[in-house]
């Protein structure tokens, strides 16, 4: 059960959820909540699945940053109008801000440098547009064209794997963020193998290689290929290890050192605080057994839940069944046998083994002289 319950929280975290509807208690609290959870790879697909529109999306950042229309600086961006001119040669349209007008850091510094270009609607230019499917470039284009160069490809082929829109950004931070945890754990030597660790390496870098393959995105790509070599770099690790029925040697040690630990320290405020106890060695050969008992126990809970909770029951109701007859035994020795109750035993004895001879033997001496120790009145 807790390799499921690993892999749904493990899954959990590679999830975005997106509440529909709160339900709330008397105190107005939310309580609970109905939504929709979908992985995080799967955001640059929201517009095919029917949850995100780029067009409605790029009419609504208009309103909101462009109130008035295109302003002179959009123009410019666009290369319409009076910066028709400016249209890069052999792109197809659309395409072309990958190489004029559109860049984050180069071209917002040309609108500095230009007294007929604004940096603030260059900013708000680049709103409108991030929304859109096609998006943004990401390398500046003396970059983009040098990329061509060497690969002997169009820019236009190009575009879309160094294009963002806010869908590809959000799922390629929330990527970079996940891949990065895993790196970090694998660094500080934290990454524990299991059910869960594997599906969040494995899974879902699996999942964001085929998402950054459909969307052109080489950010996934690049992520999930990180969470799949962490998983590698982690199973190697686990399985390397010494086993003992199907169980890490090492494991066993840790959970076997760690009840003993506990053991030790209860055992220690029990014992030698308790005033009731005999002697030193009494104390400390209990105490042996304790650490002993627990560190087995422990070391058993690694490997089968249900056996060591089997020896341990067992165990319980062995010291619990001595107890009892010890403590019975102690009862019996301390009642006193007086009077006629005594006389009865000892006819019942004599009579017993007069018959077969043997009150002259030592035998016969010897419960003659016990029975002779008995005070009661004849």
């Amino acid at each position: 059960m807790g390799f499921y319950s690993d892999i749904l929280s493990s899954a959990s975290s590679a999830l975005i959820t997106v509440p529909l509807l709160n339900f709330s208690d008397i105190s107005n609290s939310v309580a609970g909540s109905f939504g929709v959870s979908l992985p995080v790879a799967s955001l640059p697909n929201l517009d095919k699945l029917g949850l995100f529109s780029h067009s409605t999306a790029e009419k609504l950042a208009k309103a909101v940053l462009e109130p008035h229309g295109p302003t002179v600086t959009s123009h410019w961006m666009d290369a319409v109008k009076e910066y028709s001119h400016l249209y890069p040669k052999g792109i197809q349209l659309g395409y072309h801000r990958v190489l004029h007008g559109h860049h984050f850091i180069t071209d917002f510094f040309r609108t500095l440098s230009d007294k007929n270009l604004s940096c603030i609607d260059f900013c708000k230019h680049l709103g409108t547009d991030i929304v859109t499917k096609n998006g943004l470039p990401l390398l500046p284009s003396s970059t983009v064209q040098s990329i061509s160069d060497i690969l002997g490809v169009s820019v236009t082929k190009i575009s879309p794997w160094i294009s963002f829109n806010i869908l590809d950004c959000a799922s390629s931070v929330l990527a970079v963020g996940h891949a990065g945890s895993n790196v970090v754990d694998i660094i500080a030597g934290t990454a524990q193998w299991s059910g869960g660790y594997a599906f969040n390496s494995f899974g879902v870098g699996a999942v964001e290689i085929i998402s950054g393959y459909c969307t052109s995105n080489p950010v996934l790509i690049v992520s999930g290929s990180s969470d799949i070599i962490c998983g590698t770099i982690t199973a190697c690790e686990y399985y390397s290890q010494q086993f003992l029925c199907g169980v890490p040697i090492i494991e066993i040690l840790q959970s076997s050192l760690f009840g003993a630990s506990i053991a030790t320290v209860f055992s220690c405020v029990d014992l030698f605080i308790n005033r009731n106890s005999p002697s030193y060695s009494t104390k400390l050969k209990e105490l042996s057994s304790r650490i002993l008992i627990s560190g087995f126990v422990s070391a058993l809970s690694v490997i089968s839940a249900p056996v060591a909770i089997t020896v341990a029951s067992g165990y319980t109701g062995y010291k619990l069944v001595r107890s009892l007859a010890h403590n019975s035994e102690k009862y019996l020795e301390s009642i006193p046998i007086i009077g006629n109750f005594t006389k009865v035993i000892d006819n019942n004895i004599l009579e017993k083994h007069h018959n077969r001879n043997i009150c002259n033997n030592s035998l016969g001496k010897y419960y003659l002289e016990t029975l002779g120790r008995f005070n009661y009145d004849r």
